[in-house]
């Protein structure tokens, strides 16, 4: 039986994010949205959910396939999309087949009865608007990645979630993988024995360095959280051709997640009960450690990740490290749910409709999806954390007083 995890403490004591301008709009989220909650009680029961997408909602890369989720479902209608991309939003209703087209979100939430809205823009800069007012509208929100800009806007989307009773999820996928479950279950049973380090690496491709980490690091720290539990510091790293970064070396990519620096990182986390983690993104080691992986090494062995969707586990006793080559001392994980058999191409959409299936049941039943806006805002958290530690040459303890991006400039 897994053992029950302490409570997390709260994101900060008084965030910064908590000013008056941010009081004023979580109570003024209430307000509205107190008259949709009724209507939404008496959907769940029902079971006729509608719900829209706004943002880049063509199929594939751009909105990460989220939209696919919502088709062709028995328990929720699509009613409506909304791009302001005319192109591409015509691709999507072709795709998708809402009943009516938006150009502009705000138009689409006045206009529409919904309950579900899935915010697909990968631009983070666009999120805290777009889900604001999704909140403000009473409705249900899941998101792209990453999750925001800042901690700021991250803090005030929980807070007028939390106000308005609705639910926040985001697309970190892998904490609801069925094999990453039952690893975690095994884990607690003893399959490695105590668990002393986490070792990742990003995908280290030409994206090494800061968008590597805010594009696939923060799917590996949510699972470090995990499985081990909330992190206490973070000394980092963070270099642009050799050199240590300054706040000048800051950039956005065309995704707008920044800003964001740096082509090399190189980040350590304490846990609790004595458990480090690292987390590594250098072009050069690609080829050597392999990308986008994250190992769970105990006193009786270890187990390896490998963040593919879905993902790959592989386990090693302690035995093998002495008795087997470095390259075969890794073997399947016996009685994986998933399996490894399955290799590229792989469907995304399978993953992603797991978590909008936790999502929907988390609205039904009232309970938090695993993936939710927190559990975000602490990968976010972590991955700010890198960059605090790095301008200040410092140690920096966690969670974050300053919400504040440390790249921003003030």
């Amino acid at each position: 039986m897994r053992k029950p995890r302490p409570s997390h403490p709260p994101l900060a004591a008084e965030p910064k994010s908590f000013n008056r301008r941010t009081i004023a709009m979580v109570g003024r989220v209430a307000m509205t949205a107190a008259a949709a909650r009724a209507g939404q009680r008496q959907a769940l029961i029902r079971g006729d959910l509608k719900a829209a997408i706004i943002g880049p909602t063509s199929p594939g890369p751009e909105g990460l396939e989220l939209d696919s989720c919502l088709k062709n479902r028995e328990d929720v209608e699509l009613v409506a999309i909304a791009d302001e991309d005319e192109a591409v939003l015509l691709k999507a209703a072709n795709h998708l087949k809402p009943k009516r087209t938006y150009r502009n979100y705000r138009e689409l939430l006045s206009g529409e009865n919904l309950h579900l809205v899935i915010v697909a823009s990968r631009r983070t800069d666009q999120h805290h608007d777009m889900a604001l007012a999704v909140i403000e509208a009473g409705h249900h929100v899941l998101f792209a990645t990453p999750f925001t800009h800042d901690l700021v806007e991250a803090d005030q989307l929980n807070a007028a979630a939390k106000q308005a009773g609705v639910q926040i999820a985001v697309a970190h996928p892998m904490r609801l993988a069925p094999n990453i479950a039952y690893l975690q279950d095994i884990i607690a049973g003893g399959l490695i024995g105590r668990l002393l380090e986490i070792r990742a690496w990003g995908k280290q491709d030409q994206r090494s360095g800061g968008e590597d980490m805010i594009v696939n690091g923060t799917h590996q720290f949510d699972l470090m959280r995990l499985f081990a539990r909330d992190p206490l510091w973070c000394t980092a790293r963070v270099t642009l051709d050799g050199r240590d970064i300054t706040v000048d070396d800051a950039f956005k990519r065309r995704e707008h997640d920044g800003p964001i620096a740096g082509d090399e990182i190189i980040a350590q986390f304490a846990f609790p009960d004595g458990v480090h983690a690292t987390w590594t993104s250098r072009h050069a080691l690609r080829g050597h450690v392999g990308n986008w992986a994250i190992e769970l090494h105990g006193s009786a062995g270890a187990a390896r990740i490998n963040c593919d969707t879905p993902p790959r586990i592989y386990v090693s006793r302690k035995s093998a490290w002495e008795t087997k080559g470095r390259d075969e001392r890794w073997e399947p994980l016996l009685k994986d749910p998933v399996g490894v058999e399955r290799v590229r191409p792989l469907n995304v959409t399978t993953e992603n409709t797991r978590l909008v299936d936790d999502w929907i049941n988390a609205v039904r039943c009232g309970n938090d999806p695993a993936a939710n806006g927190e559990n975000a805002t602490r990968a976010l958290e972590m991955a700010l954390a890198v960059y605090r530690s790095a301008l200040s040459g410092q140690r920096v303890p966690l969670p974050l007083s300053d919400r504040s991006h440390p790249l921003a400039k003030h």
